[in-house]
């Protein structure tokens, strides 16, 4: 008879065998985000044909894989911890039909007219929350994941409320993601974005590293109009095709052996 902890080994191999990935975009919805260029395009609505784009691909190639969307600096406050200012656009959770043409809507509607309650936005909100809240979300899920990633979308420097008080609570949540294994990104929304010292400090705890943090160059755009596409390639860069599934071992000879790792060839 297997134990608890024998049947909790037992889907953790298969989590790693299936390499299942759950992500959770989080996207600013503060009124930087809906400055149009000069071709009539926002940084809000690139995010979401962006996640659009992801979905389709996690639909397609990887649809075991798990994703949320979450809008921050919002005017309405909707998700399960009453948190303020943060709406979960969509629960972490396989994509679908449903929430593809839910999602499609909204960014294909002029005026966001399928955004429920037509958030509004509002920059007094606690970037400790919006860690939290991801934090409670990959708790929530039974199964178990291979990888657990938060991909924040945003053009601000200043994240929330700056006051020291808040950037301590950040620092624990920021802790928090560490000991949980769920790592952070950031994909900036604006060509010239530049990363404050505070965002610095928490990717530097996420990651365990004690250098200087900095924006991947795969990560930054040279257009709004690159975002979607940055989305997408982050977004697959775990997926099922892509990510080492498991490990066999492989006996060369007499006391050798060595680990071979198994892809997904499909």
């Amino acid at each position: 008879m297997l134990s608890q902890s024998d049947d909790e080994d037992e889907e953790f191999q298969e989590a790693k065998w299936l390499g299942k990935d759950g992500i959770i975009f989080m996207i600013d919805a503060t009124k930087p985000m809906f400055s149009e260029d000069e071709i009539g395009e926002s940084a809000f609505r690139m995010c979401l044909k962006g996640c659009d784009a992801a979905m389709q691909h996690k639909i397609m190639f990887s649809s075991s894989d798990l994703m949320s969307i979450v809008l921050f600096g919002t005017e309405a406050s909707k998700n399960d911890n009453n948190l303020n200012h943060i709406t979960v656009l969509q629960e972490l959770q396989r994509p679908d039909a449903s929430t593809f043409k839910q999602l499609r809507k909204i960014h294909e509607s002029k005026n966001y007219d399928h955004l429920d309650s037509k958030c509004g936005s509002n920059e007094d909100y606690l970037f400790a929350d919006l860690l939290w809240l991801g934090h409670l979300m990959f708790g929530k899920i039974t199964s178990k994941l291979a990888t657990s990633r938060i991909i924040l979308l945003t053009c601000s420097e200043i994240l929330g409320k700056n006051d020291p008080q808040s950037k301590r609570q950040a620092v624990t949540r920021a802790k928090d993601l560490r000991g949980d294994s769920i790592t952070f990104e950031v994909i900036p929304c604006s060509v010239d974005y530049q990363s404050s010292d505070f965002l610095k400090t928490l990717m530097n705890i996420v990651e365990g590293s004690s250098g200087t943090w900095s924006l991947p160059a795969s990560h930054c755009i040279s257009s709004v109009a690159d975002i979607p596409k940055v989305i997408e390639k982050i977004a697959a860069s775990k997926d099922q095709r892509s990510r080492c599934l498991g490990h066999i071992p492989f006996k060369i000879g007499e006391g050798l052996k060595i680990n071979v790792e198994v892809y997904n060839l499909v």
